[in-house]
């Protein structure tokens, strides 16, 4: 077992206010850690549980090797996680979906992603000897696609598992139709709001046309809104005094309905 001992310097300020001055004082804190080493199988533990927390060796335990002269570190602290050869996520997520474990096919491909990292890693500089292992790796991809069955298609694929999940046949024509569109809710995009601008653009932009009464060409009256109208003034007149009679029956309601509350409450 060996003691190390992590010297970590604080200050901290302290404000004396009858003074009005700062004193700056410095703390030193010391943690001590123990690091046991077994020389039978080579276990090592320090009890700040780095590699518990993770998965590396920590400081002080480099610090009590290197003063007991081990120059290399235990195989069992050198995780999988950190080495190359390690599996895709991808490919382990896959093979350990459904709790389906083989060894062998396992270690296979291990040795098959290694060997093909490998291969990378040396043409890498090389752009036409990559080109060509790129086409030898299609052509042995085509040749394995040839020998394997042909997977169901997507959709058969789907339509058997809604079979095996729903235990309900398809049918043979659809039975069910697809409803009714209904219209949208809301300000219809025919009829959308125009600004002031675009209004006046429109306006500005009808053709003048000649009024049949008058004779001018203008955008304001047609002939059976000319201001010359007889007609027309004639209408006008007849609905400012029907305006005018609803007015005064209206007042006169409004008159009576005061006069009836005074009687009652006197």
């Amino acid at each position: 077992m060996l003691r190390v001992r992590d010297r970590n310097a604080a200050g901290y300020r302290t404000l004396y206010k009858e003074k009005g001055k700062e004193e700056v004082q410095e703390c030193v804190k010391v943690v001590e850690y123990k690091v046991l080493r077994s020389l039978e199988d080579g276990l090592v533990e320090c009890t700040c549980r780095h590699f518990l927390l993770f998965g590396f060796l920590c400081r002080y335990t480099f610090c009590a090797l290197k003063n007991r002269d081990v120059q290399l570190i235990p195989e069992k602290y050198i995780l999988r996680r950190w080495r190359r050869d390690i599996i895709p996520p991808s490919l382990r997520r896959n093979t350990n979906r459904y709790g389906e474990k083989n060894i062998p096919i396992e270690k296979l491909t291990n040795e098959a992603t290694f060997v093909l990292d490998e291969c990378l890693y040396l043409l890498g500089k090389d752009e036409g000897k990559l080109g060509k292992f790129v086409e030898q790796l299609k052509s042995i991809k085509k040749g394995i696609e040839d020998e394997s069955p042909k997977p169901p298609s997507r959709k058969k694929e789907i339509e058997n598992v809604l079979k095996d999940v729903y235990a309900v046949k398809k049918p043979e024509k659809p039975q069910a139709k697809n409803p009714s569109k209904a219209s949208t809710k809301g300000w219809s995009k025919e009829a959308r709001r125009k600004s002031g601008r675009e209004i006046a653009l429109e306006e500005t932009s009808k053709r003048k046309r000649k009024c049949g009464f008058c004779g001018d060409k203008t955008k304001k009256h047609t002939n059976m809104t000319c201001p010359l109208n007889p007609k027309y003034i004639a209408k006008l007149e007849r609905i400012a005094a029907a305006q005018k009679d609803g007015t005064d029956a209206s007042e006169q309601a409004t008159r009576n309905v005061a006069v009836e509350q005074a009687t009652n409450a006197s």
